[in-house]
């Protein structure tokens, strides 16, 4: 099974991951989620376009879209942080996937 995803881990428990639509199969992201994070991964997108909806394709999404060309807003980054360290604090092995659809300027 070749499950190679585009993903870069910053530390043990956050990793970036970025275009998969264009890059990698869904299969193989999945294939990617159920060897090595099964139930214990969250997806972050970042994305702001409107035909780009990965919640209806995988599970674990939290999405916080803003343009790619400019800084969120102060209290969107706020919120993302506070979701991504709530999470992280449920279990040990939770891991959070930031990710946008290109992999270059939100995440």
């Amino acid at each position: 099974m070749n499950d190679h995803i585009d993903v870069s881990y910053l530390t043990d428990r956050i990793a970036i991951m970025g275009g998969f639509y264009e890059n990698d199969t869904l299969s193989n992201v999945r294939s990617h989620f159920k060897a090595r994070h099964e139930n214990h991964h969250t997806i972050y997108n970042f994305s702001s376009e409107p035909d780009y909806n990965i919640e209806q394709d995988l599970e674990h999404v939290h999405t916080y879209p803003f343009n790619g060309n400019n800084p969120c807003a102060l209290k969107t980054l706020i919120a993302i942080c506070c979701d991504i360290d709530s999470y992280l604090s449920v279990h040990h092995q939770n891991i959070a996937f930031l990710h946008c659809r290109t992999g270059i300027n939100n995440s």
